[in-house]
């Protein structure tokens, strides 16, 4: 388990990453949250962008107060914009859960991504820039480099037998959005 400041002593970004992989996402789109994950910098608990709004930024992903992903949590949860804000920060994980989940931007964001063949740091980028709206999305594909390689490189090596004088099959690449609808997690 990770608390929000990270008390495992692991890199606190990770929980988004695991709680991707665990709602069905891949693990390039895993890794894509957890670039999101360093840039917004909110695993902390930390209330960012007051100098924009009086209500500011709030939770890992810093959902906006002014008019932003914010209002849209409170409305989603029936909660004032306080609440709201409260609520992202103490409980991240379920914060990161609805910015995923079914019609959750991030998961537009991934979507579209996708649709548009985008992989790795364009990936990260595009779904900094369309997604969180931020002031540098360049920096998600950098912090998404930074990451280095993957966890599940070694995990995802497939092996087939293949009798002498027989072709060996084909096999197709991970599909990144499909396997979300076919674990049903959502």
């Amino acid at each position: 388990p990770f608390s929000a400041q990270g008390g495992t002593g692991r890199d606190p970004t990770e929980m988004g990453y695991q709680i991707a992989r665990d709602m069905g996402y891949n693990d390039e789109q895993a890794r894509v949250v957890q670039a999101v994950l360093k840039t917004e910098a909110g695993m902390t608990g930390a209330i960012g962008d007051l100098d924009q709004s009086s209500v500011g930024s709030h939770g890992p992903l810093q959902f906006y107060g002014g008019g932003g992903q914010l209002n849209n949590y409170a409305r989603a949860l029936n909660v004032d914009l306080n609440t709201a804000g409260r609520m992202a920060r103490e409980d991240p994980a379920s914060a990161i859960r609805w910015a995923l989940g079914e019609g959750g931007y991030l998961r537009s964001a991934l979507e579209a991504g996708d649709r548009a063949n985008l992989h790795g740091a364009d990936l990260a980028t595009f779904v900094q820039r369309t997604g969180q709206v931020s002031e540098d999305p360049e920096r998600t594909g950098r912090n998404f480099n930074a990451l280095g390689p993957s966890p599940a490189q070694d995990v995802n090596i497939m092996v087939a037998s293949v009798v002498p004088g027989e072709t060996a099959p084909e096999m197709a690449p991970e599909s990144p959005i499909r396997g979300i609808a076919l674990k049903g997690a959502i």
